[in-house]
Parts: structure tokens; sequence; C-alpha cells
């Protein structure tokens, strides 16, 4: 369906799910009408093609929450920095996905968002922070997928989730050393549910050093290790960890 056909006041009272593909090559602004019943929204902006029209110059879509009062999901796709704009608080949205996109500001998007957020799952994705960051809380969080999207870790170490909360995190060995605000992702790490999953080749040394933060976060109790061949022994030998390394605390 493309954008170009609606001409307001369209309204379509009946649809509950939409996809919009290849939002980028339409001409002007995507506004989406008014949708009172839409419970599913996916936007798949231009990722794959080797020459995009805009190149993320310039807003590509806009949403306008109040329009859309029973959005339950939502997924973005190949966004850039300036592909997308929204205004209002999806207060009903249960579940956000966010893939190969690049230069958002994903605390800013999430300090958007309403208290029922319940799943946030991000795959190979860059974010970047613009705006200071206030803690945001989401009291009914149950799962959060980080897949090749370390940077988006950072926003979750300011916001209020439940203990109970499970984090997927699939990283390269080095990537939590490059991490910002450590001392907050820490503490995050400290008390929830933490499934690690790293890469079965490109490891270049085994076991990694006691003090890298790695290193700690598989120390944790409640961190899971799966992914490479000797995840297994991991996970079994967690008893063997000596006492001073289960200690091991951030300090820096």
């Amino acid at each position: 369906m493309s954008p170009r056909i609606w001409t307001a006041p369209m309204t379509f009272h009946h649809l509950r799910q939409l996809h919009i593909s290849c939002i980028e090559h339409e001409p002007g602004l995507c506004v989406l009408p008014a949708l009172p019943v839409l419970e599913t929204l996916a936007l798949n902006f231009c990722c794959y093609c080797l020459e995009c029209p805009r190149q993320g110059q310039g807003p590509c879509a806009l949403l306008q929450f109040q329009r859309l009062p029973q959005l339950r999901s939502l997924s973005i796709a190949g966004a850039q920095r300036k592909s997308i704009s929204w205004c209002g608080r999806p207060v009903r949205l249960r579940k956000l996905e966010i893939e190969f996109s690049s230069g958002l500001d994903l605390h800013q998007i999430l300090a958007s968002l309403g208290w029922d957020l319940e799943e946030l799952h991000l795959l190979d994705c860059e974010f970047v922070a613009e705006v200071p960051r206030p803690v945001v809380a989401f009291p009914a969080l149950r799962r959060v997928q980080l897949l090749e999207s370390i940077s988006g870790l950072a926003s979750f170490g300011s916001a209020e989730v439940p203990s109970s909360a499970e984090f997927t995190l699939r990283i390269s060995p080095d990537d939590l050393d490059g991490l910002a605000d450590w001392p907050l992702v820490w503490r995050l790490l400290e008390r929830c549910s933490v499934l690690l999953s790293l890469p079965r080749s490109g490891i270049h040394r085994w076991p990694p050093a006691s003090t890298s933060r790695l290193s700690q976060v598989m120390s944790l109790p409640q961190v899971r290790v799966e992914g490479p061949p000797w995840s297994a022994d991991i996970t079994k030998g967690r008893q063997d960890i000596p006492s001073s390394r289960r200690e091991i605390q951030h300090h820096g």
C-alpha cells in the first residue's frame, strides 16, 4: 500500500495490521491517517537499496500516536537517523522491534513509550545518544533481545526495569569493553537474568582476562552463556570459579 494514495480525511475503520515497505522511495512525507483499531504496524525503510533516493536525509515517515490508539506492536527496519519522527505516546504498545537501523537515539525512543511495554527486540542496530537521559520506567517489561546491538544496552542502564526481566545479548567478546555508561550497565546486569550468546569463531583469547568486563559478567550467578563449543563447560564449571573472581567489582 503506497502512502501516495492517502489523502485527508481518509480513515481505515477496520484495519488491524499494516505493513509499508520502501518508504524512502515514496515522494514527500508519509503521514499515517487515523487508524482507530490498528494493532500491528511494520515500517520498512530502504535498507538494502544501493541507490537510495534520500540516503537518510530528512524524515520519511511521521507517526502520530494519538491516531493509533490501539497499537500493540511496532516494527521498524532499515531506519536511519532522520528517517522517522513521531509525536504523542503509544500507551498500549507492548512490543517494539527495530532491525538493521543506525543513528537512532534509543533512549529518546524509550522515553516516548508507555508503561505497557513487555518486549523489545533489537537486531543489528547502532544507536547514538543525542539528549540527556532521564530515568524511564517499564514495570511490565519481560524480555529484551539485543542481537549485534550492544550500543542499545546503555539506554537500559538508566531505566527502571523489573529484576525478572530477561536480557538476551548476542555480542562479540570485546563489545562490552567499549560500552559507555558501564557502571550503570553493570548494576543492571547484576540483578537481571542474562543469556549471553558469543560467536563460535573469531575469539583470539580464551578464557578472557579476569579483569575484562566479559569475565566480570560471566562470573555473575544468573548469567548463562551459550554459543561456542565450550559453552557447556562454562556453565558446568561455574562452581569452580575462584571466589576472588566471583567477587570482582567494577572499578572504572
